[in-house]
């Protein structure tokens, strides 16, 4: 396996971090002690700068690259930053529009009263089919249903450990 560049950050499947490397956790290391790695990233993930910096925390996250993709509203993400969240309570106006059906009966009413999931109230009937009537009804006839409770917004993952490169090879500029 050739030498790494500092700050190459690799997945692996082992349960500890290999010699020269440290687990994206966030962690806090020393300067005094990682002066390459802080060169090429500094207080990037966080840290004081004097003492210490942050490698970076790839614990339920995705990277993401940086830059702007060309897709009309799309974030425009400097190295550092978190955004997203792992689950999602949906408001009134992100639910797509929709509407519910109310389904009556067609037929002359014969009765006052309600009958199984009829609707009958006091002597407000239609005697006849000859004087056809409208009326509006109000919003508590239909039941709001729902939790309002959050839901997964994850795609499928599987849990592995990122590290990245303590020592290696500084790399050049192109």
């Amino acid at each position: 396996m050739m030498e790494p560049f500092i700050g190459d950050i690799r997945i692996f499947a082992g349960v500890f971090s290999p010699v020269s490397y440290a687990f994206c956790n966030g962690q806090s290391v020393a300067i005094v002690e990682n002066e390459a790695l802080y060169a090429l990233i500094g207080t990037t993930y966080g840290g004081d700068g004097v003492n210490t910096f942050n490698v970076p925390s790839l614990q339920g996250r995705i990277p993401v690259h940086r830059g702007q993709a060309s897709d009309v509203g799309s974030n425009n993400w400097v190295l550092g930053m978190a955004a997203g969240t792992e689950t999602v309570t949906l408001s009134q106006n992100q639910l797509p529009s929709h509407s519910h059906s109310f389904m009556v009966s067609s037929a002359a009413a014969t009765a006052n009263t309600a009958a199984g999931n009829s609707i009958a109230k006091g002597n407000h009937y239609v005697e006849s089919t000859n004087n056809p009537a409208t009326a509006t009804i109000s919003a508590q006839a239909l039941q709001a249903v729902g939790g309002s409770q959050p839901h997964n917004n994850m795609m499928p993952y599987l849990g592995v450990n990122f590290i990245i490169a303590l020592l290696g090879v500084f790399p050049s500029r192109n």
